[in-house]
């Protein structure tokens, strides 16, 4: 179902009248063959009503698209908007990335999709909401007395619940990307601790075995000296003649 042609006539696009300025009908499925001047009018339509300042700049040199040259800055003008709303997720709704040849094409089922997201972006932004932001994302107001806007926004707290659960399950994903990666530094950083402990048992126990040795020469060179410090002088005149006689 193309709900978009819905939404622009609650936006109050008057189809008679474009189908007489245009002289081609305005059908919901008028975008199954290239239809370039029909898309032009539905974006003029949509862009204008999302943001009127900026869409009297925007479209200041291009609109009406009466040549081939206004047509092109038109589209380009056109392109730069949406991958601009495709960055910024207004609204908590994600309009589709496409390709500049997409809106020379002007036919399928891109195109379908893109004017069925925009149309929800611009009733999200044109429909009074609670004065809690956050909240209004998610709770358009229903008014008894416009059942034709209720219609559009059951439509629309449908689409944004939709963005809503395709983006927990992207953060989902990516909260278990940065889990994995902790838990790997995790372990990362015992491993080294380990073979850090390892290499200080080792240094301390060759330190242990340099300080034995050290007490056992301090000790061997006290005792000769002791052993020295006894003999006689005759004693020590043999033991001298007796290292010479064997020289």
């Amino acid at each position: 179902k193309q709900w978009y042609q819905r939404r622009v006539r609650v936006l109050d696009f008057n189809v008679f009248a474009a189908e007489k300025q245009y002289k081609m009908p305005f059908r919901p499925d008028m975008f199954r063959v290239p239809c370039k001047k029909g898309l032009e009018a539905v974006m003029h339509f949509l862009l204008t009503k999302l943001d009127p300042e900026r869409s009297k700049v925007e479209f200041a040199g291009c609109w009406p698209a009466h040549d081939v040259k206004r047509s092109h800055l038109f589209r380009k003008n056109v392109f730069n908007w949406l991958t601009e709303l495709n960055r910024d997720h207004v609204e908590g709704i994600q309009i589709p990335r496409i390709n500049s040849s997409t809106l020379t094409k002007a036919s399928g089922p891109l195109i379908v999709n893109l004017l069925e997201r925009l149309s929800a972006l611009v009733l999200a932004t044109c429909m009074p909401k609670p004065e809690h932001r956050e909240l209004g994302k998610l709770c358009p107001v229903f008014n008894p007395n416009k059942p034709h806007l209720n219609v559009a926004a059951s439509e629309l707290l449908h689409l944004q619940l939709e963005t809503l659960k395709r983006e927990m399950a992207k953060k989902a994903e990516q909260t278990h990307l940065l889990r994995e990666k902790w838990d790997q530094a995790a372990k990362d950083t015992a491993d080294e601790i380990h073979r850090q402990s390892k290499k200080k048992k080792s240094l301390e126990h060759k330190k242990e075995l340099l300080e034995t040795r050290e007490k056992d020469y301090i000790s061997a060179f006290s005792a000769d000296q002791r052993f020295i410090k006894t003999l006689s002088v005759a004693d020590e005149e043999a033991l001298r003649a007796d290292v010479h006689n064997k020289a």
